[in-house]
């Protein structure tokens, strides 16, 4: 894939989120988003997501897959909302059955619930649900710790990560990568640390966005 043209220069700051802005829902979905934008799978889906052979039960399973209605340009630089959309399909008692065709996407899972049962069983079948789904998690998204980068809120790191990533993507030198983003370093401290930056900036990208709400 081609390098975006709308990609800050790495080398500065200027173009990327303010890491003093104060901690609130739109500072989570502007990381979010610089994180999400960058991810090469959503800019594929952009593409597919703009075309008008796409039928709406694809622009559906697009649209909660990244939690965006409709689906932003990767261009865009202003984050755009997201929202936290749940599915509920119910069948009363009394009501008779329910059919019909659902469309799964990636990465999701149904779930059911007994509802004859009383108020006091529904945190033994939530708990249930919680033991059979955690097999199927995916296992991209282990490494990002609970208690780690890229968790807390460190504005600072994450600000160092999208620059690393775009500078990746630009084709640009490690020794040109040492020199800028980590000054005075030794070389052996530098690898040491790109590399972990590296690989968390790539999880943000890849998946942990999704940490940010």
């Amino acid at each position: 894939m081609l390098t975006p043209t709308w990609l800050p220069d790495w080398r500065t700051s200027a173009g990327y989120p303010d890491p003093n802005s104060p901690r609130d829902s739109v500072a989570c979905w502007r990381w979010r988003w610089e994180f999400l934008r960058r991810n090469p799978e959503y800019q594929r889906d952009w593409d597919r997501f703009t075309n008008d052979e796409m039928s709406k039960d694809e622009r559906r399973i697009l649209i909660h897959r990244y939690s965006l209605n409709p689906l932003v340009d990767p261009a865009t630089a202003k984050a755009p909302t997201f929202f936290k959309s749940r599915f509920y399909w119910f069948a009363p008692k009394g009501k008779g059955d329910r059919r019909g065709e659902v469309s799964l996407a990636e990465g999701r899972a149904l779930v059911e619930f007994d509802l004859e049962e009383t108020e006091e069983s529904l945190d033994a079948q939530l708990e249930s649900a919680r033991l059979q789904l955690i097999p199927w998690l995916s296992k991209k998204y282990e490494t990002l710790p609970r208690h780690g980068k890229g968790y807390h809120w460190l504005p600072e790191q994450w600000l160092k990560y999208l620059r690393i990533l775009d500078a990746d993507k630009t084709g640009a030198e490690s020794v040109e990568i040492g020199a800028i983003l980590y000054p005075g370093a030794s070389p052996r401290k530098v690898y040491q640390s790109y590399d972990d930056d590296w690989r968390r900036a790539s999880e943000l990208r890849d998946g942990g966005y999704r940490r940010f709400r």
